[in-house]
C-alpha cells in the first residue's frame, strides 16, 4: 500500500470511528508502534491537520513523532517543527555502540544516533529518547557510557528498556542456537540500578519502570495507558480502549473487539498500577470492582510480603521492586 492510500485509510478510520471514545476532546496524539518516520513529514503533518477537522484537539495536547536516527535529516525536523503542530519527539537509540546494535540488527549506526540527537534538540524543548540494556556483547561500562552519552543532549525524558527477546523472532532464533549470547537476568539488574541512581542524581522522576523525566515531562502519552484511560489507535496492528471494550486491528487491517469483564479490569488496574509511582489505590479500587476486590487486594499483599511504600490507602512499590512488577502483579490477578 502507498503512504497516500495508508494515510487516506487512517483518515477514513478516524472519522468512522470518532463515537468510540465517550469525548471527541483529543489531548494527546503519537505516531508511533512501528516506523512512522520513513513517512515524509509533510505527510504526518496532513495527518495531524484531518484530525483536527474530526476531532476538538486541545490546543496545548501533546503531540509526538516517534522516530529512527537514520531516518532524520535537517529538513525532516525542520518541517515538523516549523508547521507548530509536533511539539515532542521520541527516538530510538538504544545504545552508542555500533557492535551492540549491528547484535540486533538495528539499521543505524552511532554516528547517526548521535547526529539525530544534535538535529532533534537544535529544533525541540521536549525530547525523549530510549536506551536498551541486556544487549549481546553489551558491559555495564558500555551501557554506562551510553547513559552517559546520552545525558549529555539534555532530554527532558529518557526511556530504559531491558532486552526482550521475543519468541519467534530471528533474535530469538539466534540466542536459542547460541550464534549470540545475551546477558543474565544479574546484569539487568545491575543495569536497571545504575539507571535508577544516575538519573536521580541527574534530578530526573523516575515515575514507570522504564521511564525517567525532568519534572512535569512524564510521557502525557503513555500515561493514558498507565491510568486506564480511553484511547484509540488507528492503522494495521493498532489497539483501541474505552473502559468497556478493547479493540484491535490486525495486521490486515481486520478489526477485532473483546468486553472487558470486572476480574480483567482489575487484573489490569493492578499490573499497570504497580509499574508506576502513582501505584495502586485500595480506596479506588473498591470504588472501581467492588469492596470485594480491595479485600482481595489486602489479603494478598500480606502474602506476598512487599516491600512498599504505603501512605493510607496508597500503595507504591520501591524501585529495588518495580523492575520486577508484572511477577509481582500476577499474585493478585483473579482467574
Amino acid at each position: 500500500m502507498d503512504f497516500e492510500n495508508y494515510i487516506r485509510k487512517v483518515i477514513e478510520e478516524a472519522d468512522s470511528n470518532k463515537n468510540f471514545l465517550s469525548t471527541d476532546n483529543i489531548s494527546t496524539i503519537y505516531f508511533g508502534g512501528g516506523t512512522p518516520s520513513l513517512l515524509p513529514a509533510k505527510l504526518l503533518i496532513s495527518i495531524i491537520e484531518s484530525l483536527h477537522n474530526i476531532f476538538n484537539i486541545d490546543s496545548g495536547a501533546e503531540i509526538t513523532v516517534e522516530v529512527n536516527p537514520d531516518d532524520i535529516t535537517e529538513e525532516y525536523i525542520a518541517t515538523l517543527r516549523d508547521n507548530g503542530l509536533v511539539n515532542r519527539i521520541s527516538v530510538g537509540i538504544q545504545s552508542f555502540y555500533d557492535n551492540e546494535l549491528r547484535a540486533v540488527n538495528r539499521r543505524h549506526n552511532s554516528y547517526q544516533a548521535k547526529k539525530s540527537l544534535e538535529r532533534i534538540a537544535s529544533r525541540f524543548d521536549n525530547f525523549s529518547l530510549d536506551l536498551i540494556y541486556g544487549l549481546p556483547e553489551q558491559t555495564l561500562d558500555s551501557f554506562g557510557e551510553s547513559l552517559y552519552a546520552a545525558l549529555q543532549f539534555n532530554p527532558k525524558h529518557i526511556s530504559a528498556y531491558s532486552l526482550s527477546v521475543e519468541r519467534g523472532t530471528e533474535l530469538e532464533r539466534k540466542v536459542r542456537t547460541g550464534e549470540i549470547v545475551v546477558p543474565d537476568d544479574d546484569f539487568s539488574v545491575s543495569c536497571y540500578n545504575l539507571v535508577n541512581s544516575e538519573l536521580e542524581r541527574k534530578g530526573y522522576e523516575h515515575y514507570e519502570i522504564s521511564n525517567y523525566c525532568l519534572p512535569l515531562y512524564y510521557s502525557r502519552h503513555n500515561s493514558n495507558y498507565w491510568n486506564r484511560s480511553e484511547y484509540l489507535g488507528l492503522g494495521a496492528g493498532a489497539h483501541s480502549y474505552n473502559g468497556l471494550k478493547r479493540r484491535w486491528n490486525t495486521p490486515m487491517w481486520e478489526a477485532v473487539e473483546e468486553e472487558i469483564d470486572v476480574p480483567t479490569a482489575y487484573n489490569e488496574y493492578m499490573m499497570l498500577g504497580l509499574r508506576t509511582k502513582k501505584g495502586i489505590d485500595l480506596e479506588e479500587i473498591a470504588f472501581l470492582f467492588g469492596s470485594n476486590y480491595a479485600v482481595h487486594t489486602e489479603r494478598e499483599i500480606a502474602k506476598v510480603k512487599m516491600d512498599v511504600c504505603k501512605k493510607g490507602n496508597i500503595i507504591v512499590l520501591r524501585d529495588k521492586q518495580m523492575l520486577f512488577a508484572d511477577k509481582i502483579a500476577a499474585n493478585f490477578f483473579i482467574v
